[in-house]
């Protein structure tokens, strides 16, 4: 019934916030019991929206990756994209994006640059088509960073200055640093050493000390 459907819907969003509020804090555990239960009533109830499942399943496969369960994370990452792949309705592009760049972030950090790539690249056409400028930001960084590990620096520099142009319309301060960091890093490995440290005491000029100072003793 209509009642039932939105009851559902409410009680998976219920136990996803509750699920995050505890990976928030580092209570993974209790997390993943309550995304799992979340999980049960999406399986149960096919009028749950997707947006729902979308971040429940992200969340879920997060919280494993944040206690080092790759396995589970790449598993719960891939079934929640197959889950939204399988339904007609537009708004399951926009709900595969975090999915997406999350399984980039992980293969970025298994070193896996390749399947990364392609995380990213579909994420990026999504994120281009729903006009999303946060996503898209990020995504570009990424994006960026992956050419400068993969010897691509014409499209890593063409990544990290649509990045750092969309950073800067959105006032996101994070990937602004991370841009100018990376172009230091590229710069260095173009080995165009002037614009590396120009890079680097921008970044540092704009509060990024910490982070900057390994790439500036690589610059020097």
């Amino acid at each position: 019934s209509f009642n039932s459907k939105i009851g559902s819907n409410k009680v998976v969003t219920c136990y996803s916030n509750i699920g995050a509020s505890y990976s928030a804090l580092g209570r993974y555990d209790n997390a993943i019991q309550n995304l799992l239960e979340a999980v049960k009533l999406i399986k149960k109830d096919i009028n749950i929206n997707l947006r729902s499942v979308g971040i429940v399943y992200n969340d879920l496969a997060g919280t494993y990756q944040n206690v080092g369960d790759i396995k589970k994370a790449k598993y719960y990452y891939k079934y929640a994209l197959d889950v939204l792949d399988k339904n007609k309705k537009d708004l399951k592009k926009e709900c595969s994006i975090p999915i997406l760049v999350n399984m980039g972030d992980l293969y970025i950090n298994e070193n896996n640059f390749n399947k990364a790539k392609l995380a990213l690249d579909k994420a990026y056409k999504l994120a281009q088509l729903n006009k999303k400028k946060s996503y898209l930001s990020h995504i570009q960084y990424l994006r960026g960073f992956l050419g400068i590990e993969m010897n691509d620096f014409e499209n890593s520099e063409l990544c990290l200055n649509e990045a750092l142009d969309l950073a800067k319309s959105i006032e996101n301060k994070v990937v602004e640093l991370e841009c100018y960091f990376y172009f230091a890093k590229l710069y260095f490995k173009k080995r165009i050493f002037k614009k590396a440290i120009s890079y680097l005491y921008t970044g540092l000029e704009n509060g990024g000390d910490s982070v900057g100072e390994e790439y500036m003793k690589k610059c020097y």
